[in-house]
Protein backbone atom coordinates (compact mmCIF):
# COMPACT_ATOMS: atom_id res chain seq x y z
CA UNK A 1 0.00 0.00 0.00
CA UNK A 2 1.05 3.62 -0.63
CA UNK A 3 -0.31 6.60 0.35
CA UNK A 4 1.40 9.33 1.84
CA UNK A 5 1.26 10.77 5.06
CA UNK A 6 -0.60 7.54 6.20
CA UNK A 7 0.83 4.88 8.93
CA UNK A 8 0.06 1.21 8.43
CA UNK A 9 -0.37 -1.06 11.58
CA UNK A 10 -0.61 -4.56 10.98
CA UNK A 11 -1.46 -7.68 13.07
CA UNK A 12 -0.89 -11.09 13.17
CA UNK A 13 -3.78 -12.97 14.07
CA UNK A 14 -6.76 -12.07 16.29
CA UNK A 15 -6.74 -10.53 19.62
CA UNK A 16 -9.52 -8.22 21.68
CA UNK A 17 -8.86 -5.17 22.34
CA UNK A 18 -9.46 -2.92 24.97
CA UNK A 19 -12.38 -0.32 25.16
CA UNK A 20 -11.79 2.84 25.93
CA UNK A 21 -14.29 3.40 28.59
CA UNK A 22 -14.23 0.29 30.28
CA UNK A 23 -16.17 1.17 33.59
CA UNK A 24 -18.84 3.13 31.69
CA UNK A 25 -22.75 2.06 33.01
CA UNK A 26 -20.54 -0.01 35.80
CA UNK A 27 -21.27 0.96 39.54
CA UNK A 28 -17.45 1.78 39.73
CA UNK A 29 -18.02 4.10 36.94
CA UNK A 30 -21.29 6.14 38.22
CA UNK A 31 -19.02 6.42 41.99
CA UNK A 32 -16.35 7.91 40.06
CA UNK A 33 -18.68 10.05 37.65
CA UNK A 34 -20.11 11.83 40.81
CA UNK A 35 -16.68 12.56 42.06
CA UNK A 36 -15.50 13.81 39.65
CA UNK A 37 -19.01 16.64 39.74
CA UNK A 38 -18.59 16.89 43.15
CA UNK A 39 -16.20 20.31 44.62
CA UNK A 40 -14.54 18.75 47.28
CA UNK A 41 -11.05 17.87 46.49
CA UNK A 42 -9.37 13.92 46.56
CA UNK A 43 -8.19 12.69 49.88
CA UNK A 44 -4.90 11.58 48.10
CA UNK A 45 -2.04 13.67 45.90
CA UNK A 46 -2.11 12.96 42.16
CA UNK A 47 0.47 14.48 39.67
CA UNK A 48 -0.63 15.13 36.30
CA UNK A 49 0.19 16.25 33.09
CA UNK A 50 -1.59 16.00 29.60
CA UNK A 51 0.39 16.68 26.91
CA UNK A 52 -1.43 16.68 23.15
CA UNK A 53 0.22 15.45 19.73
CA UNK A 54 -2.48 15.53 16.14
CA UNK A 55 -3.23 12.23 15.08
CA UNK A 56 -4.83 13.64 12.07
CA UNK A 57 -6.91 16.66 11.13
CA UNK A 58 -8.82 17.80 14.19
CA UNK A 59 -8.19 14.87 15.82
CA UNK A 60 -5.52 15.43 18.66
CA UNK A 61 -4.17 12.28 20.96
CA UNK A 62 -3.67 13.68 24.81
CA UNK A 63 -0.80 11.05 25.99
CA UNK A 64 -1.78 11.22 29.67
CA UNK A 65 0.57 10.46 32.97
CA UNK A 66 -0.55 10.43 36.48
CA UNK A 67 0.86 9.19 39.80
CA UNK A 68 -0.34 9.05 43.14
CA UNK A 69 2.01 8.01 46.37
CA UNK A 70 2.41 3.73 46.69
CA UNK A 71 1.46 4.16 49.92
CA UNK A 72 -1.97 5.31 48.81
CA UNK A 73 -2.52 2.61 47.74
CA UNK A 74 -5.11 0.18 49.59
CA UNK A 75 -4.70 -3.64 49.15
CA UNK A 76 -6.71 -7.01 50.02
CA UNK A 77 -4.91 -10.02 50.65
CA UNK A 78 -5.35 -13.05 47.97
CA UNK A 79 -3.48 -16.27 48.14
CA UNK A 80 -0.39 -14.71 49.59
CA UNK A 81 -0.59 -11.66 47.22
CA UNK A 82 -1.75 -8.33 47.85
CA UNK A 83 -4.31 -7.56 45.36
CA UNK A 84 -5.90 -3.79 44.31
CA UNK A 85 -8.32 -2.59 41.42
CA UNK A 86 -7.57 0.78 40.65
CA UNK A 87 -10.10 2.13 39.05
CA UNK A 88 -9.58 5.59 37.10
CA UNK A 89 -11.90 8.26 35.12
CA UNK A 90 -11.07 10.99 32.69
CA UNK A 91 -13.55 13.30 31.38
CA UNK A 92 -13.09 16.30 29.12
CA UNK A 93 -15.76 19.17 29.56
CA UNK A 94 -16.17 21.55 27.15
CA UNK A 95 -17.26 24.88 28.11
CA UNK A 96 -20.83 24.64 28.04
CA UNK A 97 -20.49 21.78 29.83
CA UNK A 98 -20.82 19.09 27.71
CA UNK A 99 -18.44 16.11 27.37
CA UNK A 100 -15.92 16.19 24.71
CA UNK A 101 -14.53 12.96 25.61
CA UNK A 102 -14.23 10.41 28.00
CA UNK A 103 -12.01 7.39 29.53
CA UNK A 104 -12.16 4.84 32.22
CA UNK A 105 -10.48 2.32 33.50
CA UNK A 106 -9.34 -0.43 36.36
CA UNK A 107 -5.84 -1.59 36.65
CA UNK A 108 -5.40 -5.02 38.65
CA UNK A 109 -2.20 -4.17 40.51
CA UNK A 110 -0.99 -7.41 42.33
CA UNK A 111 2.21 -6.88 44.81
CA UNK A 112 4.05 -10.26 46.18
CA UNK A 113 3.50 -9.44 50.19
CA UNK A 114 7.39 -9.49 50.84
CA UNK A 115 7.65 -6.51 48.11
CA UNK A 116 4.84 -4.73 49.88
CA UNK A 117 6.59 -2.39 51.89
CA UNK A 118 8.82 -1.68 49.28
CA UNK A 119 5.81 -0.98 46.74
CA UNK A 120 4.67 1.63 49.75
CA UNK A 121 7.61 3.60 49.36
CA UNK A 122 7.86 4.54 45.54
CA UNK A 123 4.49 5.67 43.16
CA UNK A 124 1.94 4.14 41.16
CA UNK A 125 2.13 5.37 37.28
CA UNK A 126 -0.97 5.72 35.30
CA UNK A 127 -0.76 6.29 31.51
CA UNK A 128 -3.43 6.71 29.32
CA UNK A 129 -4.16 8.10 25.67
CA UNK A 130 -7.42 9.79 24.57
CA UNK A 131 -8.69 11.75 21.48
CA UNK A 132 -9.99 14.81 21.33
CA UNK A 133 -11.71 17.72 19.12
CA UNK A 134 -9.48 21.09 18.92
CA UNK A 135 -11.20 23.20 21.21
CA UNK A 136 -10.77 24.52 25.06
CA UNK A 137 -11.91 21.93 27.78
CA UNK A 138 -11.73 21.17 31.21
CA UNK A 139 -10.16 18.09 32.55
CA UNK A 140 -11.13 16.13 35.28
CA UNK A 141 -9.40 13.13 36.23
CA UNK A 142 -10.49 10.45 39.31
CA UNK A 143 -8.48 7.82 40.56
CA UNK A 144 -9.72 5.46 43.06
CA UNK A 145 -6.86 4.02 45.17
CA UNK A 146 -9.59 1.51 47.45
CA UNK A 147 -11.48 1.80 50.15
CA UNK A 148 -12.93 5.04 50.64
CA UNK A 149 -9.35 6.90 49.27
CA UNK A 150 -8.98 8.76 45.67
CA UNK A 151 -7.19 11.43 43.87
CA UNK A 152 -8.73 14.30 42.36
CA UNK A 153 -7.26 16.71 39.56
CA UNK A 154 -8.85 19.05 37.36
CA UNK A 155 -6.75 21.48 34.51
CA UNK A 156 -7.63 23.35 31.66
CA UNK A 157 -6.81 21.53 28.09
CA UNK A 158 -6.91 23.85 25.31
CA UNK A 159 -6.19 22.45 22.05
CA UNK A 160 -5.25 24.45 19.41
CA UNK A 161 -6.66 23.92 15.67
CA UNK A 162 -4.84 21.86 12.98
CA UNK A 163 -6.17 21.52 9.50
CA UNK A 164 -3.59 18.95 8.25
CA UNK A 165 -1.95 22.07 5.95
CA UNK A 166 -0.77 23.91 7.87
CA UNK A 167 2.38 24.41 9.74
CA UNK A 168 1.89 23.38 13.28
CA UNK A 169 3.28 22.13 16.45
CA UNK A 170 1.99 19.87 19.25
CA UNK A 171 1.96 20.48 22.89
CA UNK A 172 5.76 19.84 24.66
CA UNK A 173 6.14 16.53 27.02
CA UNK A 174 9.25 16.38 29.20
CA UNK A 175 11.01 12.73 29.81
CA UNK A 176 13.21 11.21 31.91
CA UNK A 177 12.47 7.88 31.22
CA UNK A 178 13.71 6.71 27.75
CA UNK A 179 14.00 3.13 26.45
CA UNK A 180 15.44 1.68 23.54
CA UNK A 181 12.14 0.08 21.32
CA UNK A 182 14.19 -3.05 21.34
CA UNK A 183 13.48 -3.87 24.83
CA UNK A 184 9.73 -3.22 24.29
CA UNK A 185 9.15 -5.24 21.73
CA UNK A 186 5.75 -7.35 22.97
CA UNK A 187 4.50 -4.16 25.34
CA UNK A 188 4.81 -2.34 22.34
CA UNK A 189 2.81 -4.66 20.12
CA UNK A 190 -0.10 -4.46 22.99
CA UNK A 191 -0.28 -0.51 23.01
CA UNK A 192 -0.48 -0.69 19.51
CA UNK A 193 -3.53 -3.35 19.22
CA UNK A 194 -4.89 -0.62 22.13
CA UNK A 195 -4.92 1.64 19.27
CA UNK A 196 -2.63 3.79 21.41
CA UNK A 197 0.76 3.98 20.25
CA UNK A 198 3.36 5.29 21.94
CA UNK A 199 6.01 8.12 21.31
CA UNK A 200 9.07 7.26 19.71
CA UNK A 201 11.79 9.41 18.48
CA UNK A 202 14.99 8.10 16.47
CA UNK A 203 18.38 8.24 18.60
CA UNK A 204 21.39 7.08 18.84
CA UNK A 205 23.70 4.37 21.76
CA UNK A 206 26.86 4.51 21.92
CA UNK A 207 26.65 5.85 17.89
CA UNK A 208 24.25 2.91 16.50
CA UNK A 209 21.07 4.48 15.49
CA UNK A 210 18.43 3.02 17.73
CA UNK A 211 14.94 4.18 18.35
CA UNK A 212 13.61 5.23 21.59
CA UNK A 213 10.18 5.26 23.29
CA UNK A 214 9.57 8.25 25.18
CA UNK A 215 7.50 8.05 28.30
CA UNK A 216 5.92 11.53 29.55
CA UNK A 217 6.83 12.69 32.93
CA UNK A 218 3.61 12.68 35.13
CA UNK A 219 5.72 15.42 37.59
CA UNK A 220 8.15 17.60 35.13
CA UNK A 221 10.26 17.29 38.57
CA UNK A 222 13.79 16.45 37.78
CA UNK A 223 17.19 16.87 39.26
CA UNK A 224 20.12 17.79 37.56
CA UNK A 225 21.67 14.98 37.27
CA UNK A 226 19.06 13.00 35.28
CA UNK A 227 18.92 12.60 31.15
CA UNK A 228 15.60 14.39 30.16
CA UNK A 229 14.52 14.84 27.01
CA UNK A 230 12.02 17.42 25.58
CA UNK A 231 9.98 15.80 23.13
CA UNK A 232 7.34 17.49 20.44
CA UNK A 233 5.97 16.53 16.86
CA UNK A 234 6.41 19.01 14.10
CA UNK A 235 3.47 18.99 11.59
CA UNK A 236 5.58 19.80 8.13
CA UNK A 237 2.84 19.72 4.82
CA UNK A 238 5.54 20.38 2.69
CA UNK A 239 7.05 17.34 3.27
CA UNK A 240 4.12 15.62 1.32
CA UNK A 241 5.96 16.24 -1.69
CA UNK A 242 8.01 13.89 -3.51
CA UNK A 243 10.40 16.37 -4.21
CA UNK A 244 11.11 18.79 -1.39
CA UNK A 245 14.25 20.49 0.12
CA UNK A 246 12.53 22.33 3.18
CA UNK A 247 14.27 22.82 5.87
CA UNK A 248 12.70 22.80 9.11
CA UNK A 249 14.24 23.41 12.72
CA UNK A 250 13.11 23.72 16.24
CA UNK A 251 14.79 26.29 19.30
CA UNK A 252 13.92 26.63 22.88
CA UNK A 253 14.06 28.38 25.82
CA UNK A 254 14.44 27.73 29.58
CA UNK A 255 13.07 30.64 31.29
CA UNK A 256 13.50 31.24 35.78
CA UNK A 257 9.27 31.35 36.25
CA UNK A 258 10.30 33.96 39.32
CA UNK A 259 12.24 36.39 37.40
CA UNK A 260 10.68 35.72 34.18
CA UNK A 261 14.57 35.82 32.83
CA UNK A 262 15.88 33.90 30.10
CA UNK A 263 18.78 31.54 31.53
CA UNK A 264 19.46 29.29 28.36
CA UNK A 265 18.41 29.68 24.32
CA UNK A 266 19.45 26.56 22.34
CA UNK A 267 20.76 27.17 18.94
CA UNK A 268 18.50 26.16 16.12
CA UNK A 269 18.01 22.54 15.85
CA UNK A 270 17.82 20.97 12.08
CA UNK A 271 15.00 18.29 12.93
CA UNK A 272 14.76 16.49 9.08
CA UNK A 273 16.68 13.70 9.92
CA UNK A 274 13.75 12.68 12.34
CA UNK A 275 11.44 12.83 8.95
CA UNK A 276 9.99 9.48 6.86
CA UNK A 277 10.01 10.31 3.42
CA UNK A 278 5.74 11.40 2.84
CA UNK A 279 5.01 11.42 6.13
CA UNK A 280 3.98 15.35 6.95
CA UNK A 281 4.94 14.15 11.28
CA UNK A 282 8.44 14.96 12.09
CA UNK A 283 8.77 13.33 16.10
CA UNK A 284 11.49 15.16 17.56
CA UNK A 285 13.83 14.47 20.87
CA UNK A 286 16.82 15.98 22.40
CA UNK A 287 18.14 16.02 25.88
CA UNK A 288 18.35 19.28 27.84
CA UNK A 289 21.63 20.62 29.20
CA UNK A 290 20.65 20.48 32.78
CA UNK A 291 24.27 20.72 33.50
CA UNK A 292 24.11 24.32 32.23
CA UNK A 293 21.22 25.17 34.28
CA UNK A 294 20.27 26.21 38.35
CA UNK A 295 18.31 24.34 40.29
CA UNK A 296 14.73 26.55 40.39
CA UNK A 297 11.58 26.74 39.01
CA UNK A 298 11.68 27.41 35.00
CA UNK A 299 9.25 27.48 31.97
CA UNK A 300 10.18 25.83 28.75
CA UNK A 301 9.07 27.82 25.44
CA UNK A 302 9.39 25.78 22.11
CA UNK A 303 8.99 26.92 18.64
CA UNK A 304 9.45 25.22 15.09
CA UNK A 305 10.27 27.23 11.83
CA UNK A 306 10.89 26.05 8.24
CA UNK A 307 12.88 27.82 5.23
CA UNK A 308 9.57 28.63 3.98
CA UNK A 309 8.98 31.19 6.57
CA UNK A 310 6.36 29.25 8.30
CA UNK A 311 6.96 29.79 12.21
CA UNK A 312 4.73 27.99 14.25
CA UNK A 313 3.06 29.28 17.76
CA UNK A 314 5.12 29.06 21.07
CA UNK A 315 4.58 26.01 23.22
CA UNK A 316 5.11 25.66 26.95
CA UNK A 317 5.40 23.25 29.90
CA UNK A 318 7.00 24.06 33.23
CA UNK A 319 9.77 21.99 35.40
CA UNK A 320 11.04 22.00 38.41
CA UNK A 321 15.12 21.06 38.88
CA UNK A 322 16.29 19.83 42.48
Amino acid sequence: MERSGVNVRARSGYCDVRGSDLLAGKVEGKTLEAIAASPQAGSVPLSLRAPYFYAAPDVARVNLAAEIPGDAINFEKEKGEFHSDVNVLGIAYREDGSVGARFSDTVKLDVPKKEAKEYAKGTFPYQNTFEIAPGKYTLKVVLSAGGESYAKYEMPLVIEPYNGKQFQLSSVALSDKLTPVSELAASLDAALLDEKPPLVVKGSNNGQAMDFKVTPSPTNHFSRDDKVALYVEVYEPALLAKIDDTRVGIVYNVVDRKTNQQVYRSPTMLVNAFAQAGNPVIPVGTLLPLDKIQAGDYRLEVTARDSAGNASPVRTTDFVLN
